[in-house]
């Protein structure tokens, strides 16, 4: 099992407000720091003991120690130490890229809206931290606008078979930091050989990455190159307060026509 995939599964199975469930988040919302961590600092930066630490990771590996656990995440996630200029890079804007062409901020943060009101189940499928890091947010928007919809990682799309069971009432979001057809977003299966095999599901597709490359003609919310690095918490973070934010003004102006 994927080390992302296990952080996950411990943050589902964990009581509300309990360590367990605060540790899963923070290493979340953290993934890439963490190979650069001891584990004194982080259990530090968490706010729990290095022996609960200690214990925490060990389930995560066969090896049981946080070395191992670090040394697998570092190859999951790829981890390389970005260059200042990587790190300072942040994404400040939205766009949406269709057949149509680009549409405002703010017209395309709706259709988002939309997408993500109307769809059964929301599927997140792609970079291995970024997606951790992204389920993890869109969690948190579900909680704090009261729904109730399941959100999941690409645990279940394995390979092209098991895409059959995606329904056209879900949403597919594609996350890439990387716009080369040859480009693999799951293991031995090529982006754009997913792209194609969920259009004939008929499902909705919103892709995250460039603007720009081989998916044109699909939506797409653009994030800028920060995607991948420390600045994609920032970005990811962004994008799910301006859906918040979309969210809650539609439930003001349905409140006031009622």
């Amino acid at each position: 099992m994927y080390i992302i995939d296990a952080i996950e599964d411990l943050y589902e199975s964990a009581e509300i407000n309990s360590p367990q469930e605060y540790v899963s988040e923070y290493l979340l919302r953290n993934l890439r720091i963490i190979p650069e961590r001891s584990l004194s600092s982080l259990a530090e930066e968490i706010g729990v003991s290095k022996g609960y630490l200690s214990k925490y990771t060990s389930r995560l590996t066969m090896q049981g120690t946080y070395a191992a656990f670090q040394n697998a995440l570092s190859q999951e996630i790829g981890y390389s130490s970005p260059d200042p200029a990587s790190i300072m890079a942040e994404a400040h804007s939205f766009t949406s890229l269709n057949k149509h062409g680009y549409m405002p901020k703010e017209k395309q943060i709706r259709e988002i809206t939309d997408l993500i009101e109307s769809c059964s189940f929301l599927w997140i499928i792609g970079d291995r931290s970024c997606r951790g890091i992204f389920t993890y947010l869109m969690r948190a928007f579900w909680k704090n606008n009261g729904r109730t919809k399941y959100v999941t990682g690409d645990r279940l799309i394995r390979s092209p078979e098991m895409i059959s069971c995606i329904s056209e009432n879900d949403l597919v979001m594609i996350i890439s930091v990387n716009d080369s057809p040859d480009e693999y977003i799951l293991k031995n299966v090529p982006t754009l050989e997913i792209i194609s095999l969920l259009k004939k599901q008929r499902c909705r597709i919103l892709f995250i990455g460039e603007d720009h490359g081989p998916h044109r003609g699909i939506t797409v919310c653009s994030l800028g190159d920060a995607l991948g690095f420390y600045a994609s918490v920032t970005a990811l973070q962004r994008f799910v307060a301006a859906l918040t934010e979309s969210f809650m003004k539609r439930k003001r102006i349905n409140v006031h026509e009622m």
